[in-house]
């Protein structure tokens, strides 16, 4: 609705301000007419000329008659002055809507990239083809702020400084082995103990061999894993994005992920994993005790990483 145009409004708040003067030069011309007397009766009042305390009868009918026209203008002047008044006070009104119309939140815009937070997934794989990058901007979580539902991943990092609260040394889960190799070296969260215990149970009842052979990594630690796996590609930088997390970007820092693995990929992590029935097994029964795959295959572009079959983060049930 657009505003009452400006000269209007002037042109109304004139013609109330003529109405009010108008009025006003009547009442006194009509005063000086009659001689300043009272006319309330025909026969008392003042002579014009003060020889008389009565009026004579041609005196009486000249004042009447100028008070009946005095009576009229003045009803015409109060007729105009309401209208006025009415109008500019629906100017007013109107005025205030629009006032109030303009006063209200208008829905927020996109804050600039700049300004946004990391996104926790990674861009579509129209939008870019170097699915393994980090973005420009990566926001560091404080410690006090990690949950057990804290998303970390190439936009969201873990602080160098931070230790899961209550790690524990997991061993003897019946259904879940230790590798020899890895006796002593495997802490989780206790909070998950319960729940790893439930899956080792239904994995043993269904026949499946199953292996933990990584579970928490400290800040330190997953740097020496990253370098190792760019030395390993030659130096190249972003073959070690695709299979790896650099410092702080790890899901293992947090203490609630583990690497299974089974006696038929010679419990070690990688491409013999996948094919077999152990990882066929997780992915139909895992999440029943409250685990998600972090990496499964054909989200590369979503998770910023390639397919790890065994990498399994529990989220709590």
């Amino acid at each position: 609705m657009a505003k009452p145009d400006k000269d209007i409004r002037v042109r109304r708040k004139k013609q109330l301000t003529r109405a009010t003067v108008i009025a006003t030069i009547l009442l006194c011309l009509t005063a000086l007419a009659m001689g300043g007397f009272y006319i309330g009766k025909n026969d008392v009042g003042t002579s014009d000329d003060g020889s008389s305390d009565v009026l004579n009868i041609d005196e009486v009918s000249l004042n009447t008659v100028l008070f009946k026209g005095w009576e009229e203008a003045l009803e015409k002047d109060r007729i105009e002055a309401e209208k006025a008044i009415e109008e500019a006070q629906n100017d007013s009104e109107e005025e205030k809507k629009l006032s109030d119309q303009s006063s209200e939140p208008q829905p927020a815009t996109d804050p600039s990239p700049e300004s946004q937070p990391p996104s926790d997934t990674q861009p579509s794989p129209s939008s870019t083809n170097n699915w393994w990058s980090y973005p420009a901007i990566i926001n560091t979580i404080p410690a006090s702020a990690v949950t057990l539902s804290t998303v970390v991943n190439k936009g969201n990092k873990l602080a160098s400084d931070y230790v899961p609260p209550n790690l524990t040394l997991l061993q003897n889960i019946s259904g879940i082995r230790i590798p020899s190799n890895k006796q002593g070296t495997i802490y989780v969260r206790s909070e998950m103990i319960p729940a790893l215990t439930q899956l080792g149970a239904a994995a043993q009842n269904a026949g499946i061999d199953l292996s933990i052979v990584s579970a928490y990594r400290s800040y330190s630690t997953q740097a020496s894993t990253y370098n190792y796996w760019v030395s390993y590609n030659g130096g190249n930088v972003d073959a070690a994005d695709q299979v790896s997390a650099r410092p702080g970007h790890s899901e293992h820092q947090l203490g609630t992920v583990v690497d299974f693995s089974t006696s038929a990929a010679g419990d070690a992590v990688g491409a013999a994993f996948h094919g077999t029935v152990a990882a066929a097994w997780l992915a139909e029964n895992a999440p029943t005790y409250g685990f998600r795959l972090s990496y499964p295959a054909g989200q590369e572009w979503v998770t910023g990483y390639a397919h790890e079959s065994w990498h399994w983060r529990w989220w709590s049930e």
